[in-house]
Order: structure tokens, then C-alpha cells, then sequence
């Protein structure tokens, strides 16, 4: 007979791979629990893109199907049933928004405590104004929710009117991949630009083509790394304005760190950020990063050397001066430049994020 052990925690999300969510769940599956407790990670699908040549974990596990699909319940409803019949006490965690409805309903009756972490600032369901009263209804079935910046929680607190949650909801600041730092001695005489991520509006990276067109004093490249639906409008733009041959559409990449080392400057023109994984990595390698002033991207980019927070994201001029103060930064010393990128990266580590969440899991297991 196999015994129990203590306590298991199951992150669940719907793919492992596509942004900072899968990230950080996937380092939770694998480094949380101080040898009390296991630890696991259940995909809906493994279907991305992205994860084409990515091989799961050993604590890693697909339920294979549709993110969408309600029987979803019915498959995580069973796998509650039996991770039960091996552990002593269950936590549920859960991320982004099909995880979050479908979750609570699998465990009805269950002996299971739910977590849920908030990555965003907004989503689709804040579009209707009637489904506020249907999202009180599924947080109040969470023991635990977690935000992962100050402005995600003020997004979310003002969005449910009160705070649902049956405790005070947390704040965790997400913990970054860290690549190695580059020590760089120099600008380059060609300014290198790069944005890390999907191509959806959210991340307005036709606020930065738009605007680099008009950055006219200096030699360029802008790099923009990832996929996703608006590739052809975002060629026809910068085609337009007669940037063929100075932005690359490089596609996804298994390998940004040497895409960053590469690089003088990473432009984030988000629309929405809940937090700024990108941020924090692209930092890690040295580079200054340049951004929307816009909530959860203003909590990481503190660096008094190496931040630089556009106030007006659609104003092409506010752009171009806070680039050409970035590049005059670099002029100066860019050593200075990215030894402040490290420092404001090392805030945002892994192991502290693991710690807090240590710290949550144990504490809700005692309660």
C-alpha cells in the first residue's frame, strides 16, 4: 500500500507555454515544498505553438482537451479524486481565466483548498458588466487569491466593487528566469531595439514602429521576437512607413537571451501589463528598458539608470525623447546602465517568489 504524503499541490493552467503565467507555474510545479509536500502541473492541452518541441516535466501532466471545453470539470473533477487518495490535504491552484471558472466547479464537495493567481490588469470578462456579479460568485469560492502587482489588485478590487475573496487577497510579485548578465562596454554605432511577445494589440508594438519612424538622428534595427495574429498588419505598417529591412520579424525564439546580448535597448509599448516577466529577463542580461508608464510594468521599471517610463504611449514624441535619453544614458556609461538593470532584475527573482508562495501554501494548510 502507498502511503499518503502530507500535502499536494496541483497548478493548473491551460498550456505550458505561451507567457509569464506558464511560466511561473511551471517553476512553481517544480521548486516549491520544503520536502513536506509534492507538487505537480496539469495543462488542459499542450497544443501551442510554442511548446512544438517542448518536453514535459516528470510532474508535469495534460488532460488533453480543449481549454474551452467543459468537460474539462468532469477530467479535473477525477484527477482531484484520485490525487486525494494519495495525500493528507490538497491545494488546487489555479491560473488564467478557464482555470479559474472551472476549477471551483470540479471541486465542489471535494476536501481541497483553492488557490487562484490574478496575472492581469483586465480581461475579457471586464468588457461586460454583468458578469462582475458571476465572477464574485467563482472568488468567493477561492481560500486564497493572489495578485501578482499592486496594480493587478487595485485592477481587481475595483472591478469586483468589494473584496469577494473569503481572505485578503495577496500580493506575490512574479519571479523571472534570469539569464546571464552580459557586461557590455560600449554602444554600438547601429542602436539595437528588441520587444519580446505575442502579437496581439495588448502589447502595442505599433506604438513602437510607428514611433521609431519618426527617430530619424541615429542608425537603427528593431527586432521584435514572437507570434501571433497581427504579423501581417504590423509588416503592413512598417512597410508603410518605409521601414522594410529596419524591423525584423524574428518569430518565436527558444533562445532570447543571446537575442538580448545582441541588443542595446528593449522598447515595451504594452497597452496592459499585469506584471513585466519580459521586463525583468531582458533586464537580467543588462539592458535598459524603455515602457509604458501603465500599471504592473511600473512596479518593475524602478531602475534609476536603466528605466524609462513613457507617460503618453501613443505620443510617437514622448518616444523618441525618452529613447534618446536612454541612448544619452548609454553614452555616459553603460556599464552604470546595466549594472542598474541587474540590481532592479535581482528584486524579482525566482527564489523569492517561491518563498512567498511557500509562505501562503503552508499557512492556508495550518489554518
Amino acid at each position: 500500500m502507498i502511503s499518503k504524503v502530507d500535502t499536494k499541490i496541483i497548478q493548473v493552467i491551460t498550456s505550458p507555454c505561451g507567457g509569464g503565467a506558464e511560466v511561473l507555474v511551471r517553476e512553481l510545479a517544480s521548486k516549491v515544498g520544503d520536502g513536506f509536500y509534492a507538487s505537480k502541473a496539469v495543462f488542459f492541452n499542450n497544443n501551442a505553438a510554442c511548446a512544438s518541441n517542448l518536453i514535459l516535466n516528470r510532474n508535469e501532466s495534460t488532460l488533453n482537451v480543449s481549454f474551452r471545453n467543459p468537460f474539462s470539470i468532469l477530467k479535473l473533477r477525477k484527477l482531484f479524486i484520485r490525487e486525494l487518495t494519495e495525500c493528507k490535504s490538497l491545494i488546487v491552484h489555479s491560473h488564467l481565466t478557464w482555470p479559474f471558472i472551472y476549477v471551483p466547479f470540479a471541486a465542489s464537495g471535494l476536501n481541497v483548498i483553492l488557490f487562484y493567481t490574478e496575472h492581469g490588469t483586465t480581461n475579457w470578462r471586464r468588457r461586460f458588466k454583468l458578469l462582475k456579479f458571476f465572477d464574485r460568485f467563482i472568488y468567493a469560492k477561492y481560500d486564497s487569491i493572489i495578485c501578482i502587482s499592486s496594480g493587478v489588485e487595485e485592477s481587481l478590487q475595483f472591478w469586483l466593487g468589494q473584496n469577494s475573496a473569503k481572505e485578503p487577497i495577496e500580493l506575490v510579485y512574479n519571479g523571472a528566469n534570469f539569464y546571464g548578465y552580459k557586461q557590455r562596454s560600449q554602444l554600438s554605432k547601429k542602436i539595437n531595439f528588441i520587444s519580446v511577445g505575442s502579437l496581439f494589440p495588448t502589447k502595442g508594438f505599433d506604438r513602437a514602429i510607428s514611433a521609431l519612424a519618426h527617430l530619424k538622428e541615429y542608425d537603427w534595427h528593431y527586432t521584435i521576437v514572437g507570434t501571433g495574429p497581427m504579423l501581417i498588419e504590423l509588416k503592413a505598417l512598417a512597410s508603410s512607413l518605409g521601414l522594410d529591412g529596419k524591423v525584423t520579424f524574428f518569430g518565436w525564439s527558444d533562445n532570447i537571451s543571446e537575442l538580448f546580448y545582441a541588443s542595446n535597448i528593449q522598447l515595451i509599448p504594452s497597452r496592459w501589463e499585469g506584471f513585466g516577466l519580459v521586463a525583468v529577463e531582458g533586464m537580467s542580461t543588462g539592458l535598459p528598458i524603455i515602457g509604458s508608464n501603465i500599471k504592473g510594468l511600473n512596479e518593475v521599471l524602478i531602475g534609476k539608470h536603466s528605466s524609462f517610463l513613457v507617460n503618453n504611449p501613443d505620443d510617437h514624441l514622448e518616444w523618441i525623447e525618452k529613447i534618446e535619453l536612454c541612448i544619452k544614458s548609454l553614452e555616459v556609461s553603460v556599464d552604470l546602465v546595466a549594472r542598474d538593470a541587474l540590481a532592479t532584475s535581482e528584486m524579482f527573482s525566482l527564489d523569492r517568489m517561491v518563498k512567498s508562495y511557500n509562505e501562503l501554501y503552508i499557512k492556508n494548510i495550518g489554518s
